[in-house]
């Protein structure tokens, strides 16, 4: 009986650890407001990485989730303006990273 419990006890802090570890490789996320020049919110703007788009909202707010820490290229397209693209290291949760369009 007493090596049931004991092996019991194992496997449960083994789940434990297991559960722990694939928290942690949720991600992170990539957050922020895409600004005009005068300050007002940008609507609409579509933000890229990679294969993945977003748009923001009515406050300009954006957000990519489940990214992995490293350096990402974000292509911001507003609408009837050209694309620009930005280097955006991805260090926390959450990254925050405003922009302004003053194109």
């Amino acid at each position: 009986m007493k090596k049931k419990a004991t092996i019991l006890v194992v496997l449960l802090v083994l789940t434990c650890l297991i559960s722990t570890a694939s928290a942690g490789q949720a991600g992170n996320n990539l957050v922020g407001y895409v600004r005009q020049s005068n300050g007002a919110p940008a609507r609409g703007v579509i933000m890229t990485i990679g294969s993945y788009s977003t748009g923001t909202g009515d406050n300009g707010y954006y957000r990519f989730s489940s990214l992995q820490p490293r350096e990402y290229v974000v292509t911001i397209s507003p609408p009837g303006k050209l694309s620009r693209s930005y280097k955006v290291s991805v260090t926390g949760n959450p990254t925050q990273k405003n922009f302004t369009i003053d194109w």
